[in-house]
C-alpha cells in the first residue's frame, strides 16, 4: 500500500495538485482556492491563472481568475517571457564558465562563498 500523501496528489499532466480523498476527490487545489478567494464557483468560461507560472503553488496571492481568452493571451505571453529569460540565463552561465575556464562540476566542487566577499585579485 502506498504511503499516505495527506490527500493531495500531483496530477501527472501539468503538475497541478488535486485532492485524492473525500468529497472533493479529483478536484484541483488551485480551483478550490480561487473559488474561495472570489467567493463563488467558477463559471465555465473562467480559468485560474498562476501568476508565477508554478502550477504547484496554489497560494491565493498567486492565483487570478481570468476569462478564457484573456487567460490564453496572458499564459502565452508569460511562457514566451520565461523562455526568453531562461535562454538569457543559460547564455550568461555559459559565458561565465568560458571566462573561468571551469566546468560547472569543477566550479561546484571548488566553490568557496568567502571568495565572493574577498576575491583574490
Amino acid at each position: 500500500m502506498p504511503p499516505f500523501s495527506g490527500g493531495v496528489l500531483e496530477h501527472s499532466k501539468g503538475g497541478y495538485l488535486r485532492i485524492s480523498a473525500g468529497p472533493l476527490r479529483n478536484t484541483y487545489v488551485h480551483i478550490i482556492v480561487a473559488e474561495a478567494k472570489i467567493g463563488r464557483k467558477l463559471r465555465r468560461d473562467e480559468h485560474v491563472h498562476h501568476v508565477d507560472g508554478d502550477e504547484r503553488n496554489p497560494a491565493p496571492d498567486n492565483l487570478v481568475v481570468l476569462g478564457e481568452d484573456t487567460h490564453n493571451a496572458v499564459s502565452r505571453k508569460q511562457y514566451w517571457y520565461l523562455k526568453q529569460k531562461y535562454s538569457r540565463e543559460e547564455a550568461a552561465w555559459a559565458a561565465f564558465f568560458d571566462v573561468t575556464g571551469k566546468t560547472p562540476t569543477e566550479f561546484d566542487a571548488s566553490f568557496d562563498p568567502a571568495e565572493l566577499e574577498n576575491p583574490a585579485v
